[in-house]
């Protein structure tokens, strides 16, 4: 009896998958501190799939190639400081050139460009070598541009346009920024969408663990536990919360992570016990203090760069947390949280809002629907469904053996 396609899509890449390394290309070398990069990696991995993951070696501190959960991980290029701009540009071409020449003496089956920055790169090699190139788009890129150079800007713009019609594949972050590269390419290119989804088990903890977390820290019985734990920058403004939180009261802030307000957030934390500051945390904290949190808290900036495509890591970590998610409606992750009814949408971010949602969010009996909704929608934002989709990408790939 003959196959029917996708069941000869499954039989073939299930017999040949370990032959299939597939390259990934990032341009930093904070793949710890990546969960997005991490997770599509380790997921490939553990689908049977050689990896190797190329590193932009800005920080001069990776002597030697290594391996993490199952993934081969090499650094190449010249040191250089993030967020300056052009002055980057020789070391990138240092990183462009090392990757080029390790793709042209190594084998491989595919090559995955993170960001537009390595699609350059990923591309001259695929079309030399007759490799598929699949374009992971985590955000608008020229628009990241836009605020640091009006030339940045429109060097990506046009970049972008130019070879996102020329790439084999496209995987972006949300429905709103999929829609995006389907009117760039015409409908040409196939754009998938797997977002930074996570997993509930690594949001599941002992009870005991998690009273000893809030006793250590302090955490006055009763208080609503509000957390966020990114970059503390203006494009997702804190202080709406922490204004917030002061008038209304029995509400204790939990932040974590560095970024141009750090000095600010630890003056909060030094002047109100309620405010409790962690540092840069790695992943498994961010995992623990998600688990511990009542509310997660994204205050988008609807003015600032790429926001209405945002689709971030907090509000996923609070789906698989099964936590509400206090956010702005705006962009994606309003039309998420809508959609879904995971949590509570301010009309704007500003701290009238913010102390509206918590008065709201400070009654048990409003979080528990969101709660609840937010464990549903844990069922189709996970990292199950995002092994799929790219164990199912990857097999039509090499199953059509498509080159152009």
């Amino acid at each position: 009896m003959k196959k029917s396609r996708k069941e000869s899509v499954e039989h073939e890449d299930e017999n040949l998958r370990g032959q299939r390394r597939i390259v990934a290309l990032l341009s930093h070398d904070r793949l710890e501190n990546d969960p997005r990069v991490a997770s599509e990696t380790r997921l490939l991995a553990q689908a049977g799939y050689p990896v190797t993951v190329i590193c932009w070696n800005r920080s001069g501190k990776h002597a030697r190639d290594t391996t993490m959960d199952g993934f081969q991980v090499v650094y190449l290029g010249a040191r250089s400081s993030y967020e300056s701009g052009l002055r980057q540009l020789p070391a990138y071409i240092s990183f462009g050139v090392r990757s080029v020449w390790w793709l042209f003496r190594n084998e491989y089956a595919a090559i995955h460009c993170h960001d537009l920055d390595t699609l350059p790169m990923g591309w001259v090699i695929g079309k030399l070598r007759r490799k598929p190139v699949v374009f992971d788009a985590h955000e608008s890129y020229p628009d990241m541009q836009r605020t640091r150079s009006q030339i940045l800007f429109g060097m990506t713009s046009l970049l972008e346009r130019v070879l996102a019609r020329r790439c084999t594949h496209i995987v972006t972050v949300g429905e709103l920024i999929r829609e995006r590269f389907l009117r760039m390419t015409r409908g040409r290119i196939s754009v998938s969408v797997i977002g930074s989804w996570k997993d509930p088990k690594d949001f599941s903890f002992p009870l005991s663990t998690l009273v000893s977390t809030r006793a250590r820290l302090g955490l006055p019985r009763g208080d609503l536990v509000v957390g966020f734990f990114g970059g503390l920058n203006n494009a997702k403004p804190l202080f709406p919360l922490l204004e917030a939180a002061k008038r209304v009261g029995g509400v204790s802030v939990i932040l974590a992570g560095e970024g141009e307000h750090t000095a600010l957030v630890r003056r909060w934390a030094e002047q109100h016990p309620w405010v409790h500051y962690l540092g840069l945390i790695d992943w498994s904290e961010v995992c623990l203090y998600t688990g511990l949190c009542d509310v997660l808290y994204y205050g988008l900036n609807p003015s600032y760069r790429d926001a209405v495509y945002s689709s971030p890591n907090t509000l996923f970590s609070a789906i698989a947390a099964g936590k509400p998610c206090l956010t702005v409606d705006y962009g994606e992750v309003g039309r998420i949280v809508r959609e879904t009814g995971c949590g509570y949408l301010m009309a704007s971010l500003n701290d009238r809002e913010c102390e509206a949602g918590i008065r709201y969010l400070l009654d048990p009996s409003h979080r528990q629907p969101m709660e609840q909704a937010a464990q549903k929608a844990a069922e189709i934002f996970c990292t199950s469904e995002a092994e799929r989709r790219l164990v199912a990408l990857y097999a039509g790939l090499f199953y059509c053996k498509r080159e152009y």
